[in-house]
């Protein structure tokens, strides 16, 4: 025995009582989707009578599907459109402000020439140019941190207020790699297994890898000097840094130092062993 739906009358089978009969495609299927898409036409045409076609949205009727755009639509108390309205917008949608040390919370402000206390003490020029925010009410509360980014990604500031006043401003670091450079060798001195390199981190740190040997092997001894670093690669001071010296034999090496002389960025060997191989890791704070 088959069943029919209470609302549309759909038929069905029972499958414990008409498993034994054979699959009817045009009862189980076919009158099926004829009667729901008859069902589906008539809900249609009913929701069409909702809304009377007389009706218009902005001198539009709607006996169709309405497309707005932004000069159907009107600013409020005015004439002139939305899309008129939008072209004239200020670029800078933040307010500007003169001082970040007087912004409030829940706003970002913007920041240019005109603006004092930024991270920048020499005045605001092109890619310096941002936004800041602050963390309290007030940035003139006694505690308060405000964050300065600059404008096409060129960095993040952080500065903060305690009891004794305003800190100096830190600027955060970035996940960014190093750019490496190949160490000039002076004439006597190449390159050994690697390239000798120097690089400098974003934390003005250098780092300088040696591993170099005389270019016709023959030995030296006492003061010899091996490289040259450029000019903002140089400590402020005269710098020393352990390296080992050798003479390529299985006699091993032998310690030594390297001074780098912070006029000329001159790394100078001292030992008094003999020796044509050299190899040092070190790094330094420059100015």
């Amino acid at each position: 025995m088959s069943l029919k739906t209470k609302l549309l009358e759909l038929f069905k089978y029972e499958p414990d009582k008409d498993g034994a009969q054979t699959f009817n495609i045009k009862s189980a299927l076919n009158d099926n989707w004829d009667k729901i898409e008859a069902w589906a036409q008539s809900v249609k045409t009913a929701l069409t009578k909702l809304v009377p076609t007389s009706r218009k949205v902005n001198g539009k009727t709607l006996a169709e599907d309405v497309t707005l755009t932004a000069a159907d639509i009107k600013m409020p108390d005015s004439e002139e459109d939305v899309g008129a309205a939008m072209a004239k917008r200020a670029v800078k949608q933040y307010p500007k402000t003169l001082d970040v040390h007087k912004i409030t919370i829940g706003q970002l402000y913007w920041c240019d020439e005109d603006t004092a206390n930024t991270p920048y003490k020499a005045g605001l020029i092109g890619y310096t140019q941002g936004i800041a925010l602050c963390t309290a009410g007030s940035a003139e509360e006694k505690w308060c941190s405000i964050i300065y980014i600059v404008h096409a990604g060129k960095g993040v500031w952080f500065q903060y207020r305690d009891q004794d006043g305003w800190r100096d401003w830190v600027k955060l670091s970035s996940c960014v790699t190093p750019e490496k450079h190949t160490l000039p060798l002076t004439d006597n001195w190449v390159d050994f297994d690697l390239p000798c390199a120097y690089f400098k981190t974003q934390e003005n740190v250098v780092h300088v890898i040696v591993r170099a040997k005389r270019k016709d092997l023959s030995l030296t001894g006492t003061q010899e000097r091996l490289a040259y670093l450029p000019e903002g690669y140089r400590p402020l001071y005269w710098h020393a840094a352990a390296c080992a010296v050798g003479n390529g034999d299985d006699g091993g090496l032998a310690h030594a130092t390297i001074h780098i002389n912070p006029n000329d960025g001159a790394l100078i060997v001292n030992t008094s062993a003999k020796y044509n191989f050299c190899y040092a890791m070190f790094s330094f704070v420059i100015a």
